[in-house]
């Protein structure tokens, strides 16, 4: 998703604090399902 911001606009701060966030979010979900792909290769094999 792209998102179009100006610093110049009044809720700036606050928009690009969700965009980082949901970032976060997606990143530290990313790495779960990683470690369970690897747990689980690692218990059970290719």
């Amino acid at each position: 998703m792209t998102a179009l911001l100006s610093t110049l606009q009044p809720d700036f701060t606050a928009r690009f604090d969700r965009i980082v966030d949901a970032r976060r979010e997606s990143d530290s979900a990313v790495a779960g399902q990683v470690t369970d792909i690897l747990r689980t290769v690692k218990q059970r094999g290719d």
